[in-house]
């Protein structure tokens, strides 16, 4: 079984408030990502699956999104017919959020706090599915997973899509961009995904983004790059079929975690 390691209460409290002042800047002062826009295009794939699994299980469920603001799917839970809790430690988050349930509607209908993502403050078996895009490889795992598997209600799935750690192009670009992430965030490494086993009865990973961080090479021709980059995304559906351990290098993972009936 993997296991992760654990964290002082004075390096948790630091990681905490370095995570919440970097963010507050970020929404705050509304800081620009400075990134090239064909590295962010390269994800869509996993956002489109990420969707397709959380859209059909958010019908008439209690959902909880892990981390929120900018890229928060509250608006869309509701209109999928989710009942809406949002959390994240940033308030800057969290107005980010009211402001776009407000002007779509929802606001009566979402309920948003700011809270540490490792210590849920909800009773157990709160959710039916518990989500996040980009948000565990800023927590400790350990607790995060532990926080997730109790509030999460038998039958219930907890879908994540996150970095993975062992690309070493990518690790290039992170190095080369310090700027754009926080001290404390770690991709993860597949000993992460696979600890979360310990927490849940099922654990599927998904893949993707490899082979079609070649399509970069038409960055500067967008009638070129993006069927360059959809071709390349099929190729990378079946290597990762044909070759599974090919994902431990991919860019990204997709995580569904499900909790027994």
């Amino acid at each position: 079984m993997d296991s992760l390691p654990s964290k002082t209460d004075a390096d948790l409290a630091r990681r905490l408030e370095a995570e919440r002042a970097f963010h507050n800047a970020k929404f705050g002062e509304a800081q620009e990502h400075g990134a090239p826009d064909a590295i962010y295009e390269l994800p869509r794939v996993a956002y489109r699956w990420f969707e397709g699994e959380v859209k059909p299980r958010a019908k008439g469920a209690a959902v909880l999104e892990f981390g929120c603001g900018d890229s928060s799917y509250a608006v869309k839970l509701n209109q999928w017919g989710g009942t809406v809790t949002a959390i994240d430690i940033s308030d800057e988050a969290i107005e980010e959020t009211r402001k776009a349930v407000t002007e779509a509607g929802f606001s009566n209908a979402t309920t948003l706090l700011r809270m540490n993502a490792e210590d849920l403050e909800f009773p157990d078996e709160s959710f039916d599915l518990v989500i996040g895009r980009a948000i565990l490889h800023h927590l400790d795992l350990e607790k995060s997973y532990a926080a997730i598997a109790r509030v999460l209600k038998p039958g219930g799935a907890a879908i994540f899509l996150e970095p993975l750690a062992h690309n070493a192009l990518i690790n290039l670009y992170r190095r080369f961009t310090p700027h754009l992430r926080t001290e404390d965030e770690h991709p993860l490494k597949m000993r992460e995904v696979r600890a979360a086993r310990k927490h849940f009865d099922g654990v599927e990973a998904k893949f993707f983004t490899l082979t079609s961080m070649g399509a970069l090479v038409a960055a500067k021709a967008p009638k070129l790059f993006e069927p360059l980059k959809n071709g390349l995304d099929k190729v990378d559906a079946g290597l990762f079929k044909v070759a599974p351990f090919a994902g431990r290098w991919a860019w990204t993972t997709g995580m569904v975690m499900k909790k027994a009936v």
